[in-house]
């Protein structure tokens, strides 16, 4: 029982750095999401260029649903 409330009483004593800390976890993790969805779409767009396939790249620029066939299709 001690323990517990020796848990709660640190809680509310340092909610605002546990805050900001899960708060920074959770910003690099969604920077660290957006790089890697970044990397998938930069390695489709080379492939449609390097295969001459400009239009559907232009297609996928313009068409979210598209782009999303396209990324399922080549598992990329």
């Amino acid at each position: 029982m001690m323990f517990e409330q020796y848990m709660k009483e640190y809680v509310q004593e340092h909610a605002d750095e546990i805050r900001e800390e899960a708060r920074e976890e959770g910003l690099a993790e969604g920077r660290a999401e957006g790089r890697a969805e970044m990397a998938r779409l930069n390695k489709l767009y080379a492939s449609l260029l390097a295969s001459g396939r400009s239009s559907d790249l232009q297609r996928a620029l313009d068409d979210p649903e598209y782009l999303k066939q396209l990324l399922e299709k080549t598992g990329s």
